[in-house]
């Protein structure tokens, strides 16, 4: 069984996969006033308890970034205490990476991925042609200040449902693919 903590999108979460299927999942924040910092351990062992997976696990994986600063450093930083005390290997994975699963490889060069996080840290992923990666810029609610032609692009992979915030930044964009 694997545990897998997103910290990165705008609602947190751990994951239980067994098998390559998320069987549970919980939000670790219940309010928007609450902070992580707060939350994530009570809500872990709230999770573990229901589900009593503690004997079971046989790997943990964390989000790496990009992100919030804050979310980012208490989810590794938990992560990394909860593998160092059950000796169960850690694995980090980029978020971009993970979005880039959703990417069929034809469509790369067209496809933006558009990461979400806590306190309005957004990131607009623009791919490389050459490199066959992504080039990273944070943002708020304007991008009109990066200088990019938006029009050569006709998919969007985010990690928000709100396509009428995408819509709004990318209006000539048809094709949203939300990874939730």
């Amino acid at each position: 069984m694997i545990l897998f903590l997103d910290t990165i999108s705008l609602k947190p979460k751990f994951f239980l996969i067994k098998k390559n299927n998320i069987i549970h999942s919980i939000h670790i924040l219940e309010k928007k006033n609450m902070k992580i910092s707060d939350e994530i351990v009570p809500r872990y062992n709230f999770f573990e308890k229901k589900n009593k997976f503690n004997n079971k696990l046989t790997k943990m994986i964390v989000l790496t970034g990009p992100g919030s600063y804050t979310g980012l450093r208490l989810g590794i930083s938990f992560m990394y205490g909860m593998s160092a005390a059950k000796k169960i290997p850690l694995f980090g994975v980029s978020f971009i990476n993970l979005l880039n699963t959703l990417v069929v490889k034809k469509n790369f060069n067209k496809t933006l991925l558009v990461i979400f996080s806590d306190n309005n840290q957004n990131f607009l992923c623009i791919p490389s042609n050459k490199l066959k990666e992504y080039f990273i810029y944070k943002f708020t609610d304007d991008i009109s200040s990066l200088k990019i032609d938006f029009r050569k692009y006709s998919i969007c992979v985010s990690n928000n449902k709100s396509s009428k915030i995408l819509k709004k930044l990318f209006n000539d964009i048809n094709d949203f693919i939300f990874a939730d």
